[in-house]
């Protein structure tokens, strides 16, 4: 029963100022060249503002935590929470599409399981086969870093 509680709807607050540190931090390590650490912190900032949305709404319970943003959005989407243009604008950021990735992780293989997002292996937890450094190609961490930045915006006073 406790993995199903509902977080307190007074915490979006924490989450979105959440979201907003994890993207300074992001833009001091890419200053830095821990292009590593950048991207990691870009899309946890994405993640932490999306959840804020639901956390907002009082619908986010233990049950739904995931590092996966297109099912966070999805939950978003399902229960109406954001004006069609938001949402779409949301969507445009988040997702992958016409050859560019959206702000959620590169998924560098299919079928390696760590909770529900297959990513999370390699980016946090290295193994044998796989570096996080695999996950950065030319411009990722800076690319990731735009997209949080623009989430951010969009949803700041939106929801």
């Amino acid at each position: 029963m406790e993995r199903n509680r509902v977080m307190s709807n007074s915490d979006w607050q924490t989450w979105f100022q959440n979201a907003k540190e994890h993207l300074a931090i992001a833009k001091a390590a890419m200053n830095a060249g821990l292009d590593e650490v950048a991207y990691e912190k870009a899309v946890y900032s994405g993640e932490c503002a999306l959840k804020a949305v639901l956390i907002k709404d009082g619908s986010f319970t233990r049950g739904d935590w995931t590092h996966n943003q297109e099912d966070i959005l999805a939950k978003i989407k399902s229960r109406g929470l954001l004006n069609p243009t938001t949402l779409s604008q949301v969507e445009d950021i988040i997702t992958d599409k016409d050859g560019a990735d959206g702000l959620s992780w590169v998924d560098l293989t299919v079928g390696v399981s760590h909770q529900d997002c297959p990513h999370v292996q390699q980016t946090r937890y290295p193994t044998d086969d796989h570096t996080s450094y695999e996950m950065l190609r030319a411009g990722n961490a800076k690319e990731k870093i735009l997209l949080a930045d623009r989430l951010i915006k969009v949803l700041d006073g939106n929801f």
